[in-house]
């Protein structure tokens, strides 16, 4: 907050420098978070993946994707690439870590959130997401509880 109010020309030994220099610090040490799902700019498949968003399910596999979109695997997956940037997998457990991380942040268990995500039990869901975050579920809101409190916030 402070550094929205500091000058744009300041002295090396300022205040607002020692201020700049601070927030390059905590910037080099600060974890990234998996919080970016790109959304394609065609059509049916951005509306595929909004519901997807809805209401995940990492049971859902290419050819079920490739189906509803009435293309062949092949197709899709070049489209899904194209697209994104990502394959299906890797895009779908993104997405799944975003959404959790959401419901895990309202108070919902890594239990309920694992089930309703089509995961058979807590730990395979917490491998993938310590795959994609880093972290297991627990660990990686408390590592990050503020930085998560402040964007669930806007």
């Amino acid at each position: 907050m402070e550094a929205v109010d500091l000058p744009v020309a300041y002295e090396a030994d300022d205040r607002a420098n020692h201020i700049m220099q601070l927030i390059l610090l905590e910037l080099r040490s600060s974890v990234e978070l998996p919080l970016c799902v790109p959304i394609p700019a065609h059509v049916r498949l951005a509306s595929k993946c909004r519901r997807f968003l809805a209401k995940p399910n990492s049971r859902d596999t290419i050819d079920d994707w490739a189906v509803a979109l009435h293309m062949s695997r092949r197709a899709f997956t070049r489209l899904f690439r194209q697209e994104t940037g990502m394959s299906l997998s890797a895009w779908r457990q993104q997405a799944i870590v975003v959404v959790a991380l959401s419901r895990l942040l309202s108070g919902e268990t890594v239990t309920a959130v694992a089930m309703d995500c089509g995961y058979s039990n807590s730990g395979a869901f917490s491998s993938m997401f310590r795959r994609v975050a880093g972290a297991t579920p627990t660990d990686y809101l408390a590592l990050n509880e503020s930085a998560l409190h402040t964007l669930s916030r806007r």
